[in-house]
């Protein structure tokens, strides 16, 4: 064997690909990868439904306390089952109507004795504290609440105990410093 037969056998060896067992190994782990990274999306997905609904509902309730507010009467939020809402009032224009709303597919009310029914009043007070629990009904994700306080604030996975009082400034401010004079 000749020194160019034997270099050219050590290129062939170096240029040849990749055996079956290795190519079979690179899928496998490739597709616990993939097996794993589907899971994980799936969870976040569900988690995204349950703090979206949490949101939305949010959003409702406080465009029925806005409406309430804006025409000087009272608006009400009936939850009859566990996967919607129903708002009554003048959402859209000065005429009252009734809208239902639905939870995201997988989304539930928990907790509840239904059917519950939220008042706003003319000046935008619920009147009681109510908490409302959504949960994803499917995967177990966890849970976000929906706090509508006493003063009619609504606030997401908080706990809301009374009316919010407005803190009084701490510094004396004079009525006649930085005016000119006219004189």
């Amino acid at each position: 064997m000749s020194y160019e037969d034997y270099d050219y056998q050590i290129k062939r060896k170096s240029q040849a690909g990749h055996s079956l067992i290795d190519l079979l190994i690179a899928l496998t782990l490739i597709g616990i990868v993939l097996s794993v990274a589907m899971v994980r999306i799936g969870t976040a997905r569900d988690g995204l439904r349950l703090t979206n609904s949490a949101h939305v509902l949010s959003a409702y309730l406080e465009k029925a306390r806005m409406a309430a507010i804006r025409c000087h009467c009272s608006t009400t939020i009936q939850i009859s089952s566990i996967g919607s809402y129903s708002i009554t009032g003048p959402l859209r224009s000065a005429t009252v109507e009734t809208i239902t709303y639905p939870l995201e597919p997988t989304v539930k009310f928990q907790g509840l004795t239904l059917p519950l029914t939220i008042t706003f009043d003319w000046r935008g007070r619920a009147g009681t504290t109510i908490l409302l629990t959504l949960a994803d009904s499917t995967t177990g994700v966890g849970s976000s609440t929906v706090v509508v306080g006493q003063a009619g604030d609504i606030s997401t996975d908080t706990t809301v105990t009374g009316p919010v009082i407005v803190p009084t400034p701490q510094t004396t401010v004079t009525t006649t410093a930085g005016i000119k004079s006219m004189h």
